[in-house]
């Protein structure tokens, strides 16, 4: 079964992640530099080994480049390449979340009121 809940995700997803939603929020603009693998070890509370993989496959999803000797930083067009992918993410995520939540007897749209209705308090 996939996961339903953002609680069953690993370490690696959740950090990652946080990084893409920086990018995707300017926090990290197009061209800056992102922290080095030891910083964001340290501010996620995570190994050196983890905090590589995640920038390593970040470069390799073209949202970082490296410079060697300056370190790594955001890649031109990576929110955009981010958003397109996210938005298709979070819509085939949606339509599962719907189908369970109609098995459940429960209607969506109701569901997303009460959400969205949380939200703005």
């Amino acid at each position: 079964m996939e996961r339903l809940s953002s609680e069953e995700l690993s370490v690696y997803d959740k950090v990652r992640e946080d990084l893409e939603l920086k990018i995707l929020n300017g926090t990290y603009k197009e061209g800056e530099r992102i922290e080095a693998v030891r910083v964001i070890g340290e501010m996620y509370g995570i190994g050196p080994n983890t905090a590589h993989r995640i920038l390593r496959d970040m470069r390799e999803d073209n949202l970082l480049i490296l410079e060697r000797g300056k370190g790594q930083k955001i890649a031109s067009g990576a929110a955009k390449r981010l958003m397109e992918l996210r938005q298709k993410t979070v819509r085939e995520d949606l339509r599962r979340i719907c189908m369970y939540a109609e098995a459940l007897q429960m209607d969506p749209m109701d569901e997303v009121k009460k959400i969205l209705k949380k939200k703005k308090k």
